[in-house]
């Protein structure tokens, strides 16, 4: 995140980028520190930075989105790491991630199961979300947003779109902000945005 922040502020990131590179796993993801075992959370991340930055090295890239594929359920949802149950939070942001490069056949696979993963998941009142804890339905705002900014790229069917916004306006707080969380708020504005 410090890389992509940097990035968009005009600074030379290229020792953090080399830093990256770096760390890098054998099986093209990323850990949480370096020698950790990769984790999808960690993957995503990089690759997004690494994107960022335009880095070039193909073959870097095309070993992280590898790595995704291959730890991608079957389905069609990601959990943070290889074998976790898939989440609506996770596959919304691999997603998001995923379609930020060309599209080959097995890509545009993944993103088409996440896709149909998202769908499936939305929840009677518009919303997406699920509580781990309670494991019961639990549409949330942050969910909702991430899973409408990936979807609205890749599929143009009105119901879902719009039971998505519906569940983020009728959730708006009376102070404008959603939940008093700016975290919930930044992600509701860009969806509504979008």
């Amino acid at each position: 995140i410090k890389m992509l922040v940097l990035t968009q502020a005009g600074y030379d990131v290229s020792l953090i980028r080399d830093y990256l590179l770096r760390v890098r796993n054998e099986d093209g993801g990323w850990g949480v520190v370096e020698g950790f075992e990769s984790e999808i959370k960690r993957t995503f991340l990089a690759l997004h930075a690494l994107k960022a930055v335009n880095y070039f090295d193909q073959n870097v890239i095309s070993n992280a989105i590898s790595y995704l594929l291959s730890a991608q359920n079957s389905d069609g949802g990601f959990g943070f790491y290889q074998g976790d149950d898939s989440n609506v939070y996770m596959t919304a942001l691999v997603s998001m991630t995923l379609q930020q490069f060309p599209q080959t056949t097995s890509l545009a696979t993944a993103i088409n199961k996440a896709t149909t993963y998202l769908i499936a998941h939305q929840n009677a009142d518009g919303g997406l979300g699920f509580d781990n804890v309670s494991g019961q339905v639990a549409s949330t705002v942050f969910e909702t947003s991430l899973a409408y900014i990936a979807l609205v790229g890749v599929i143009t069917d009105n119901t879902v779109l719009g039971s998505a916004i519906n569940y983020l306006k009728s959730n708006q707080s009376s102070d404008g902000s959603w939940n008093q969380d700016p975290y919930s708020t930044a992600l509701a504005l860009r969806a509504l945005y979008l």
